[in-house]
């Protein structure tokens, strides 16, 4: 199982304390409903920092990420996505 944040925020634009609170209220949240641990990571947007990764290794998480991004959402309305 993996995790986002608690809400879909620019972590890379928030305070250390901001970053734990998203990464473990999202974990705890996502543990308590599905009862299964939580063990991998993907920063919205794929943006990360230092503080962020201080706070996924100090929460025992795996960042992970992607290779391609296929823009297929690019041009799109609501309708057609």
């Amino acid at each position: 199982m993996g995790s986002l944040t608690n809400t879909y925020v620019h972590l890379k634009e928030k305070s250390a304390s901001e970053v734990k609170k998203q990464i473990s209220e999202a974990v705890k949240n996502i543990e308590k409903i599905t009862n299964k641990k939580i063990v991998t990571f993907r920063a919205p947007y794929g943006e990360y920092n230092k503080v962020v990764l201080n706070e996924i290794h100090d929460q025992n998480l795996k960042l992970i990420g992607w290779n391609i991004d296929s823009l297929d959402y690019n041009g799109l309305n609501t309708e057609e996505m």
